[in-house]
This record gives C-alpha cells, structure tokens and sequence, in this order.
C-alpha cells in the first residue's frame, strides 16, 4: 500500500507543479546548454590556433574540465584522448595523469580512471596513485588485481602486507535470488522472509490465501464469473507479482552485501597505504 501512496503522491505533485514550470525549466536548460556549446566551441578554435603543443594542452585541458563540470562524461574522455596524443613530455610537465586520475576517480569513472593510471609509464609509483587505482579496483570488484597491486606496492613503497592480505575479502556472493524465489513460489510469502522482509511476507501470505479462499466460496455458490473475477485474477497478480517483488529484493540485498564488502576492503585499503 505504502507504495502505491508513493507512486498517487508522485502523480499528483507532478502535475501540479512540474507542468506550471515545464517552459521556463526548458527555457533556462536551453540556455545553458547553448553557453555550454558555445565555451568548447572558443576553446576548441583556441586549439586550431595553437602553435605548440603546450598551447593546445592548455585549450584541450580546458575543455575536459568543462565538459566535467556539466557532466558531459563522454565529452571529457574523448578530450583526455586527445590529449593523450600530444607530446609526453608536455603532459609530465604539465602533471596531466595526476591531475585527470583525481578528476575521473571523483566522477566514478573506474575503469578510465584505472587506464589512465597504467598509460602513465614515465611517472614513478607513489602511495597516492597506487592507492588511488586500488581503490578504483575495488570498486569494479577485481580483487587479483587488487592482490597485485597490493605486492607490487609492497615491494616497491616497502609497506607491510601482512594485515591487508589475510583480511581482504573477495567480492563474490552467493546470490539467493533463485532459493528465495522458489520459496516464494512454493509458499507466498516464504521467499520475502527469507529477504528479511517480515511483514511484506505475512502480508503476502495472507493475500494470496484469501485469494486462494474467496474463488473456493464462489465456486460453490455457483458464481463463476465472480470466482474469476474475485479471485483468480487478484491470486494471479499477488502471486506472481510477489515471485517478482522476491527476486527484487535478493538482488537489492546482494547489493548490499557487495557494497559492504566494498567498505571494508577500502577501509583496509586506506590503512595499508597510510602505514
């Protein structure tokens, strides 16, 4: 019930408010948008003008830092490529690897973070960018090569593994999604218990069994189209829509599990580089 309130609530409030301010919103994203379009725009012309190389990493370097700035995340790693290209020497003076590493790390972006990370073959491994893409790796769930990073670091920053190695946890769980739902199918209800859900699952049990009831009663009045209508339709939809809601909830609880995995190898992560 306490969704369906939710989903009313939602609709009404939609309506009323987003429809009565739709055209300026659109107004002002449009605008935005075009200041946005227009700023690459300078600065790639910046870029065609540019007679060094350390003049177009300049332009080019600022666009990326747009592009970031209004979320445009495809736009900033095609910009990072472009810079790749551009003399080497330029971007480790410029210190372009540290400077993108933090950047793509703070937006989330893992796995360009982690590329970003290997393709800097002149810059010397430092605590910071080896805990930097052990905790990009963490994120992404690779714990081999967490486990490499941790010994390469070890042997070069000369920091103790003991610890880490025996507590870090591997990413894998065993999903419940499969267990939780044959529960459910086999007695409605069962498999939102397991989930942790104790009272969407007596609910769940309670409804399907009045369902199951109420078409029994009418059959034997002889109203069939009421035991269809009353009864085997509204099973049909609990019982099925509850093997659905099950499943949801095993994988928002696998999640979870993850994500605290994820926390826990961090914290470990955070303690091994700051020895």
């Amino acid at each position: 019930m306490k969704y369906w309130i939710i989903v009313l609530t939602s609709f009404v409030i939609s309506n009323t408010f987003v429809c009565a301010g739709n055209g300026n919103l659109n107004d002002k994203l449009g605008s935005n948008d075009s200041i946005y379009k227009m700023e690459l725009l300078k600065l790639e012309y910046t870029f065609f003008l540019a007679q060094t190389d350390a003049e177009r990493y300049d332009a080019l370097f600022q666009k990326v830092l747009l592009s970031f700035k209004n979320i445009d995340f495809a736009k900033a790693l095609r910009e990072i490529t472009r810079i790749k290209e551009l003399d080497q020497k330029i971007l480790q003076e410029k210190a372009f690897y540290d400077a993108i590493e933090i950047l793509l790390f703070d937006a989330q972006l893992y796995n360009s973070c982690i590329d970003i990370i290997n393709a800097d073959n002149a810059g010397k491994l430092t605590i910071q960018k080896s805990f930097i893409k052990s905790l990009c790796l963490n994120q992404e769930s690779q714990y081999e090569l967490i486990i490499t990073e941790i010994r390469q670091a070890s042997e070069v920053l000369k920091l103790d593994t003991s610890r880490i190695m025996s507590a870090l946890q591997n990413y894998f769980i065993e999903s419940t999604e499969k267990k939780s739902s044959l529960y459910q199918a086999l007695l409605p209800g069962a498999g939102m218990i397991k989930e942790g859900e104790l009272k969407e699952g007596m609910v769940s049990f309670l409804l399907n069994g009045i369902f199951v009831a109420l078409p029994i009663f009418l059959f034997k009045k002889q109203l069939f189209f009421n035991a269809f209508s009353y009864g085997i339709m509204p099973f049909s939809k609990f019982y099925f829509g509850g093997i659905r809601h099950t499943k949801h909830l095993a994988m928002i609880n696998n999640e979870k599990k993850l994500e605290e995995i994820k926390q826990k190898n961090a914290e470990l992560l955070f303690d091994f580089y700051n020895q």
